[in-house]
């Protein structure tokens, strides 16, 4: 699948039929219930081939809870980089997501600072420690 033929459509097809998906700003963003999240993962690494993990964090949107987002990358050849920016949300209350590290090992950094900042913890993770505040 090249660049421009990852299309919301596609894109949320390929993850799993519980995805939606649209595209601002040249990116594709597909949305996936909390439930699905290791599975979304998943596809999207072997389906979409976007092996690369650049980042996660994620969003306070107070009332509504948090926005948890992975931004993931097929690479190769410059002009054929492909984006995606696969989200869910968790409840403020008891936030908990299952961890990405085992489908990204380079997740594990990411989910300790988003744990760390926003409180939500990510189950499964082999060493969710603090990384940045002293402890209180």
């Amino acid at each position: 699948m090249t660049a421009a033929e990852l299309t919301p459509e596609a894109a949320a097809a390929a993850i799993g039929p519980w995805a939606t998906a649209a595209e601002a700003y040249q990116l594709v963003t597909v949305d996936v219930p909390a439930e699905h999240w290791t599975e979304a993962l998943t596809a999207a690494r072997d389906t979409l081939s976007l092996a690369f993990f650049d980042w996660l964090s994620a969003v306070d949107e107070l009332a509504e809870g948090f926005a948890v987002c992975a931004h993931l990358a097929a690479v190769g050849d410059a002009r054929t980089v492909r984006h995606l920016l696969l989200r869910t949300r968790v409840a403020r209350e008891g936030a908990a997501l299952p961890s990405a590290a085992g489908v990204y090992p380079g997740a594990g950094w990411h989910e300790r600072e988003t744990a760390e900042m926003f409180g939500i913890d990510f189950t499964g993770h082999p060493h969710l420690v603090p990384l940045l505040l002293p402890d209180g």
